[in-house]
């Protein structure tokens, strides 16, 4: 019994720390998430060594874990609108890249090569585009 009250206490606790920080638990989890995970990104297009990229994404994937919890409880609490379904989807979004990092990080390099090709190719197009208009 005495661990139920202390589990319930901890959730409870957990929920007004949750609600009442809630502007400066995203100012730290956002950029904590969002940062490692370019990183990772660069480092798998880069070609870098395998530690390198797991320590990237592992801190991007705790954090994201964090932030799962974080808009979790404002789930429980129904607490729901529109930076909630945002921060959910970032969270999801970056724990996904990392993972992908993590488990299969030549096809994602793969990935990253042929979006940068398509940028490159796009940028080549439009900068045709306007010499053109600007010989006309």
């Amino acid at each position: 019994m005495d661990l139920m009250i202390d589990v319930t206490t901890l959730a409870n606790a957990l929920t007004e720390f949750s609600c009442s920080q809630c502007i400066a638990i995203c100012a730290v989890l956002v950029p904590l998430t969002f940062l490692p995970t370019c990183l990772t990104i660069a480092l798998v297009g880069l070609a870098r060594p395998a530690v390198q990229v797991r320590r990237s994404a592992t801190l991007a994937i705790f954090a994201a874990g964090l932030m799962l919890l974080h808009v979790g409880i404002w789930f429980l609490v129904n607490v729901v609108m529109a930076p909630t379904y945002i921060l959910l989807v970032l969270a999801i979004t970056c724990s996904l890249i990392n993972g992908w990092a993590i488990g299969h990080p030549r096809s994602l390099e793969r990935a990253i090569r042929s979006v940068l090709k398509g940028l490159v190719w796009a940028g080549s197009v439009s900068r045709s585009a306007t010499n053109r208009l600007h010989k006309a």
